[in-house]
């Protein structure tokens, strides 16, 4: 089961965010910018911010969320974008047993599915079931060594994907590339 939870933030993010951008364009104090800022302004200016692409603004606001129960492969997608700054339990210093096996949700949700889904990933010698101590009716499901390598060699194929897909592109290219597709949504 995924959970996400709200760990810190930046307090009036919109008014940070409006402040900073503010900065830009006013010759005015900080102090003053700030003081200019009522909610209907903040608003009306982040709002034209977003109309204008202007968005590194709102790198000043933070909000550090902790999410567990997810699958690398989407962790990946996300930190690959880096629209934000990322820990990630690392499979280098935590044993690779004590991660969860992440079955899609619609799978999951088909009972048949989920049977046939784990028997093929058993078949395949991705996974096994192992006893739970505490009661021998019980199984967990834990990636053989098998699959910890499989999942290595996808990820480094990821990374040189990656840079074969980047190479000759600057940060400030690969940053707007990125702007432009994040509008499609």
């Amino acid at each position: 089961m995924s959970r996400v939870l709200l760990l810190a933030h930046t307090p009036e993010p919109e008014r940070t965010v409006a402040s900073a951008a503010k900065l830009c364009y006013s010759p005015s104090s900080i102090e003053t910018v700030r003081e200019g800022l009522t909610p209907e302004k903040t608003a009306s200016f982040v709002e034209m911010l977003a109309q204008i692409g202007h968005e590194s603004p709102i790198e000043h606001a933070v909000f550090t969320f902790g999410i567990e129960g997810v699958s690398r492969s989407l962790l990946a997608q996300i930190t690959r974008h880096r629209i934000a700054s990322f820990s990630v339990q690392s499979q280098r210093y935590v044993r690779e047993k004590a991660f969860e096996f992440v079955v899609p949700p619609a799978i999951r949700a088909i009972p048949e599915a989920a049977d046939e889904f784990l028997q093929a990933m058993e078949e395949g010698g991705l996974i096994r079931r192992v006893p739970v101590g505490y009661d021998a009716r019980l199984k967990k499901i834990e990636l053989t060594d098998y699959a910890g390598e499989i999942r290595k060699q996808l990820e480094e194929q990821i990374r040189r994907t990656e840079r074969q897909l980047t190479e000759g592109f600057s940060e400030e290219e690969l940053d707007a590339f990125f702007s432009y597709v994040r509008r499609f949504n």
